[in-house]
């Protein structure tokens, strides 16, 4: 669609792309099978989020590492603040409890 964002990311080695979680929330993860420990794969995630109403980025990135932390139980949260294509962007890296299989 060419309304929708466009994403270069690079992939190092021993990753791969991994495209079950896709969605309209979900645009692009990527796993390293060889660094699976305890049943959990190493994973990156790329999600986009639309925010309603005139908020400030640091309003919208604050609500969404507060859902990370009540809605999916993360924790550690270490942001870096930077920018993607000229617009403010966080890079976050965070632990999560066991959730089970994905679908």
């Amino acid at each position: 669609d060419d309304g929708e964002p466009r994403l270069r990311i690079p992939v190092p080695a021993g990753w791969e792309r991994n495209t079950m979680m896709d969605s309209q929330v979900i645009r692009y993860a990527i796993v390293a099978m060889d660094l699976v420990a305890d049943g959990f794969a190493t994973n990156a995630v790329v999600t986009l989020e639309s925010a309603r109403g005139n908020q400030t980025p640091d309003d919208v990135f604050d609500q969404n590492r507060g859902n990370l932390e009540t809605m999916m139980g993360a924790y550690d949260l270490d942001v870096e603040s930077n920018t993607t294509c000229g617009f403010p962007s966080e890079t976050t890296h965070y632990m999560a409890p066991p959730m089970g299989p994905a679908p």
